[in-house]
C-alpha cells in the first residue's frame, strides 16, 4: 500500500514551551502580591478579610463544582486562587461577605466552569463577576460610599468617579506621585500604581504575560 500522509487537525495550543499551569499561577500570585499587600497596609484588617475570603471561597466553589460535575479536581493548579485574589483586589475593603462569596461564585462557576473550565472561557471570569456585581449592587461597588468611614491622611476620592461626575478639574490636586504611591481610594489592590507596574514588569520578565 502507498504511504499516505494524513492531515491531523487539532485545537490550540499548537506549541508548548514546557511551562505548567501551576507555575504560571504561582508567578501571577507573586506579581499581584505587592499591590495586594499595600492594600492590606492601607485599608487594614478589613482588606485582609476580603482577600482571604475571596481566595478561599473561589477555591471552594471550584472544588464543589468539579465534584458535582464529576470533573477532575483542578484546585491544585492554582487558577482558582488567582481568580479569587484578583477579584478581591478589585473590591472595596468594606465589601460585605455575601458580595465576596457571590462574586467568586459568578467568577468560578458562571464565568469559567460552565464553559468547560480553564482555557475554554470566552471572557475573563473576574471581569464577568465585577460587571455583574456593578450592575446588581451599585452601592456596594461605589468606593466613595464604601470607604467613607476609613481614616486617610489624604483627600478620600475615587479618581474615576470624580472625573465622570465633575470633570478633570475635580482631580487636579491628585498628582502622578499620588497615583503611583497609593494616595487615592479604590479597590484593595488597585490604588498602588507602583506595585501594579512592578508586578506587570515582573510577569513580563517571567514570560507569563503574552
Amino acid at each position: 500500500m502507498p504511504n499516505q500522509k494524513k492531515l491531523i487537525v487539532s485545537h490550540a495550543p499548537f506549541w508548548h514551551n514546557g511551562s505548567r499551569v501551576t507555575d504560571r499561577s504561582r508567578q501571577v500570585l507573586l506579581g499581584a502580591a505587592p499591590a495586594a499587600l499595600f492594600g492590606i497596609y492601607q485599608f487594614g484588617g478589613p482588606a485582609l478579610g476580603v482577600l482571604a475570603l475571596a481566595v478561599a471561597s473561589a477555591v471552594l466553589w471550584e472544588l464543589a463544582f468539579t465534584r458535582i460535575a464529576r470533573r477532575p479536581t483542578s484546585v491544585g493548579d492554582g487558577t482558582a486562587a488567582v481568580i479569587g485574589l484578583l477579584f478581591g483586589m478589585l473590591l472595596p475593603a468594606s465589601a460585605a461577605w455575601w458580595v465576596v462569596v457571590t462574586g467568586t461564585f459568578i467568577a468560578i462557576v458562571v464565568g469559567r466552569q460552565i464553559y468547560g473550565g480553564i482555557g475554554a472561557n470566552p471572557f475573563n471570569p473576574v471581569a464577568v463577576a465585577i460587571a455583574i456585581l456593578m450592575l446588581s449592587w451599585q452601592r456596594q461597588m461605589d468606593f466613595d460610599i464604601a470607604l467613607v468611614n476609613f481614616p486617610f491622611d489624604f483627600p478620600a476620592l475615587y479618581p474615576l468617579s470624580a472625573v465622570k461626575a465633575f470633570g478633570t478639574q475635580a482631580i487636579q490636586h491628585i498628582s502622578m506621585a499620588d497615583l503611583l504611591l497609593g494616595r487615592q481610594i479604590g479597590g484593595i489592590g488597585t490604588t498602588f500604581g507602583l506595585g501594579l507596574i512592578f508586578g506587570g514588569v515582573y510577569l513580563m520578565r517571567r514570560d507569563v504575560i503574552r
